[in-house]
């Protein structure tokens, strides 16, 4: 599958002519809770030759390239300059990208350079309404008081949590599951059924009807309670989006010549 991923990406760079600076996977295994009947999710930025681009302000061209899935490779990326406007409002699905465990591609320092303008520009309470949103959208889709396809119940835990640790001011979310449930390591009960349910789905019965532990059933009651309660700040302020124009422009010129300004 690495050697497929890896020929993927470079028949994206000759036929939509680009250059394709980091990649990673995303998804339940970058989270750590995939079976082996998961798909690989592999995402990517990328960037047009230097004759696309001016600055950060949107160009009138499509900006994600998309492949169909096939045999269990889902893979899509984001053009840099959409990647970018969405990192000045603290995009989670972006964030997550960028500390994925499982990297594929790391070109030109374009990661580590977009990393270093987090403290500036992350969000916490954007973030919040984020997972807040996700986590109630799917209870109202996916919740049984019975049995649950332990693949949705993770769908359900996993921002349920992120919520609860962006509540408590530990800052990033972490991208692995495991990390993110030490933010309930006060609920003895709930963690052992979710071990067992981490079990259970990456032994490969993740779409197989399971019994909802009354554990699991308990604490999604209460914490989404207790989270729609909290009252939200108000928008925050807009980004300056123009301090984001300088590295732009230079992974623009990396990635076509290989070297920085100057």
């Amino acid at each position: 599958m690495l050697t497929r991923i890896r020929k993927a990406l470079d028949d994206i760079e000759r036929k939509d002519t680009v250059r394709i600076l980091f990649s990673c996977e995303s998804g339940s295994r970058a989270w750590g809770f995939s079976s082996p009947e998961s798909d690989f999710d592999v995402r990517f930025l990328y960037v047009h030759p230097e004759a696309r681009y001016s600055s950060l302000t949107p160009v009138h061209c499509r900006d994600v390239i998309e492949r169909p899935i096939e045999d269990r490779l889902d893979i899509g990326g984001w053009d840099l300059g959409k990647a970018l406007r969405l990192f000045c409002v603290s995009n989670p699905p972006l964030l997550e990208w960028l500390h994925s465990p499982v990297v594929y591609l790391d070109r030109f320092g374009a990661a580590g350079e977009i990393r270093s303008f987090i403290p500036e520009y992350f969000s916490p309470e954007v973030c919040r309404r984020h997972y807040l949103r996700m986590a109630v959208r799917n209870i109202r889709k996916y919740l049984s008081r019975k049995d649950i396809v332990p693949k949705r119940c993770f769908y359900i835990l996993r921002p349920l949590l992120a919520v609860r640790w962006l509540d408590e001011g530990r800052g990033l979310v972490p991208v692995r599951f495991s990390e993110l449930l030490e933010v309930a390591a006060d609920d003895p009960a709930f963690i052992s059924a979710v071990r067992d349910l981490l079990l259970h789905k990456r032994s490969g019965g993740e779409m197989e009807q399971y019994p909802l532990h009354p554990a699991i059933l308990g604490f999604v009651e209460r914490e989404i309670v207790l989270r729609q309660q909290i009252v939200l700040p108000g928008k925050p302020s807009e980004p300056n989006m123009g301090k984001l124009n300088g590295i732009f422009r230079e992974l623009v010129f990396r990635a076509w010549h290989g070297q920085c300004f100057g």
